[in-house]
């Protein structure tokens, strides 16, 4: 498939990107997929599980994620600044990163922040987890979160848009996965190789 810019994004290519390609998905697509990720055990072995919900959100969401056993919210923001900060109290405008500590929970705090909005699965080294935390805290621009998530040549991106204008379904998907993300994974997961 072509490449296509989602909200600005352009992902810089990583030289440990083996296979980045993105579709067309409807809701119940995602769902499947983001069901069978989650009972991949083997996947989530030494790794991080990190979800960025890149904007859209009310403030509500993350302090009721971070009431919830399995999840740890490791920050949350409003991205309207200036003039505009104080609508962050009436208007869904929060943006921020989960850490999933029960894989159990993924999908459903995955579908939560996709609700109108943008949002990353990242799955890589758990020794990177310091600096991934530190480049969404500091810049907050997914393709530099990107970037750094995709230093393990076994990691594993997936991001969601569900409130494109241009999918007929209204949701694309991107799908990226390092040199050596495991080839058993790329078949029962159904991913292009």
């Amino acid at each position: 498939m072509g490449q296509i810019v989602l909200k600005g994004y352009s992902p810089k290519r990583h030289p440990n990107t083996l296979i980045e390609y993105n579709r067309e998905v409807t809701y119940d697509e995602v769902e499947a997929f983001l069901e069978n990720i989650s009972n991949e055990k083997g996947l989530f072995e030494n790794k991080s599980v990190f979800i960025h919900g890149l904007g859209s959100q009310p403030r509500s969401v993350y302090e009721q994620l971070k009431k919830t056993p399995g999840v740890r919210v490791v920050w949350y923001k409003s991205v309207l600044s200036g003039f505009f900060k104080p609508l962050s109290l009436f208007i869904a405008s929060y943006a921020g990163l989960v850490k999933i500590v029960n894989n159990e929970l993924l999908k459903d705090v995955f579908l939560r922040l996709s609700e109108k909005a943008m949002v990353g699965l990242y799955i890589f080294d758990a020794s990177l987890e310091t600096d991934f935390i530190g480049i969404t805290q500091k810049k907050n621009q997914f393709e530099d979160v990107d970037y750094q998530a995709k230093e393990d040549r076994s990691y594993f991106v997936y991001y969601v848009d569900a409130d494109n204008f241009e999918a007929s379904t209204g949701i694309y998907e991107i799908i990226s996965y390092g040199i050596e993300f495991p080839a058993a994974l790329v078949a029962k997961l159904n991913l292009q190789s």
